[in-house]
């Protein structure tokens, strides 16, 4: 006669799998965010070399960015602009077809606009620290326009940009999509993953703080993205 499993020891294996699932899907989970946090970098990384061919090919000369298009004909396909990530809405609806330009900004020095004490650089090499200058990084696909405007000088001191009065409108296009951080890359090529510090900026940036006072006093974050875009000093023209 043969032997077969019992109800009992079936049940007993079925038990087993199911846990070791549990176990194994926020280990797949995080391997899934981390490999979307790494091709977006090398998103960022295409863009980049993008920028640095334009600027090559119009005689050092940084160019006025309003959108992604004059950087399109360096880079293969638009998807080059597009975080995997935010690929897809709650509703299945690809972020080209609700007319999202771009998830990645330009630092206003580094697109031609500046911002408060920090004018924009004119020429790449008017950039005196390449590997301390940013370049581009995630923003929002709530933004308003492609450049990276989180920060604002006001009475002396430095404190994060208001958000917009629209609701829902990200306007100073700060971002935490990767494991409550984002990514970041400077002028001389090189990207880096920075991941935000302090829980007021997480707060500010999901719009849970709404007022950018309470989450800028002695924030080390402020203090870092102040001194990445430049903000500490005038930049040359």
């Amino acid at each position: 006669m043969k032997k077969a499993f019992t109800l009992t020891e079936l049940l007993v294996v079925i038990s087993i799998i199911c846990l070791m699932m549990s176990l194994l899907l926020p280990a797949l989970t995080r391997a899934q965010r981390q490999g979307e946090q790494a091709h977006c970098l090398a998103n960022q990384h295409q863009v980049a070399l993008a920028w640095h061919q334009h600027v090559a090919e119009h005689d050092d000369l940084i160019p006025h960015l309003h959108d992604p298009e004059p950087l399109q004909a360096y880079v293969h396909g638009e998807e080059v602009f597009l975080c995997k990530s935010v690929a897809m809405d709650e509703k299945g609806m690809s972020v080209w077809d609700r007319h999202i330009e771009s998830c990645y900004g330009f630092a206003p020095t580094m697109c031609g606009r500046g911002f408060d004490s920090a004018r924009h650089y004119r020429t790449l090499q008017s950039v005196s620290h390449p590997g301390r200058q940013l370049l581009l990084t995630d923003i929002d696909q709530r933004a308003l326009g492609i450049d990276f405007r989180p920060v604002i000088k006001s009475r002396g001191r430095w404190t994060w940009n208001p958000w917009a009065g629209l609701v829902g409108i990200n306007s100073q296009n700060m971002t935490a999509r990767h494991n409550d951080g984002c990514n970041m890359t400077f002028v001389d090529g090189h990207g880096d993953y920075t991941r935000w510090r302090d829980a007021r900026t997480l707060k500010f940036i999901k719009g849970i703080v709404a007022g950018p006072e309470a989450a800028s006093v002695d924030n080390p974050d402020l203090r870092y993205v102040v001194d990445i875009l430049g903000g500490r000093h005038d930049v040359n023209e």
